[in-house]
């Protein structure tokens, strides 16, 4: 053990931290996919019994909107840079 009063050789792990914070971010990404998934399905459910032309609209922009926000989380889970999402969108 070093003079840094570690009580563990967990404790003294400089990796340790990094791999809690992976996780913990790893969660909220989860969490915030499950989220976006439940509304993107909510959407489409409303969508498909929509029988005026303005829902029908407002819920196509729903839903686009939600499928946006699930591709960006997934460009950031992992670390897809600006141009390499171009060549994912083709744009």
């Amino acid at each position: 053990m070093s003079g840094l009063g570690c009580l563990s050789s967990h404790a003294c792990n400089p990796y340790e931290r990094e791999v809690k914070i992976e996780k913990s971010e790893m969660v909220g990404a989860h969490d915030k996919m499950v989220e976006l998934v439940e509304k993107m399905l909510d959407g489409k459910k409303k969508l498909a019994d929509a029988r005026t032309d303005s829902d029908k609209r407002f819920y196509e922009r729903f839903c686009e909107s939600l499928d946006q926000q699930i591709d960006t989380l997934v460009y950031q889970l992992y670390d897809i840079t600006p141009d390499e999402r171009k060549i994912i969108e083709g744009t």
